[in-house]
């Protein structure tokens, strides 16, 4: 059965890696204003992540119970990312030294490296000892959860 705690994550990461991605490449032949523009919504994506996994992961009493060494781990994947979105608001994107450019690459290391903390121990740590019942509630939040951001 392919999860649709995965299957979640996949979209959310489909769509955030590619725009990152794009930004990186194209980052010396755009403006800062047009740099500046995309990348406050990659950061604001990434918070909105952010705040969805503390919601739905984090703060659940149940999870911290029954997996607490996945979900430390994906608080400290959250950590350094906030690490480096923190570091980037403070940053100029027209910084002469590529301060910026560096940060965004950081940022793309440290995104795809939270995905495989999530794909590889998260998600299959809570697939393998949640209650089932609670695994099926809670994917049916995350499902409307993610319908009620898209609007």
């Amino acid at each position: 059965m392919a999860s649709q705690l995965l299957e979640v994550f996949d979209v959310k990461n489909n769509q955030l890696l590619p725009m990152l991605e794009d930004l990186i490449h194209r980052y010396p032949q755009i403006n800062d204003p047009e740099r500046m523009d995309l990348a406050k919504k990659i950061l604001n994506t990434i918070n909105q992540l952010m705040e969805w996994e503390e919601s739905f992961f984090c703060e659940n009493d149940d999870i911290r119970a029954v997996i607490p060494s996945p979900l430390a781990e994906l608080h400290r994947s959250q950590e350094r990312l906030s690490e480096v979105v923190e570091k980037m608001i403070m940053v100029h994107v027209d910084e002469p030294d590529a301060t910026f450019l560096d940060a965004l690459k950081d940022l793309h290391r440290l995104l795809e490296e939270h995905y495989q903390v999530i794909r590889g121990s998260f998600i299959p740590s809570l697939e393998k000892t949640y209650d089932p019942e609670k695994l099926h509630q809670l994917e049916k939040q995350v499902s409307q959860g993610m319908m009620l951001q898209k609007n």
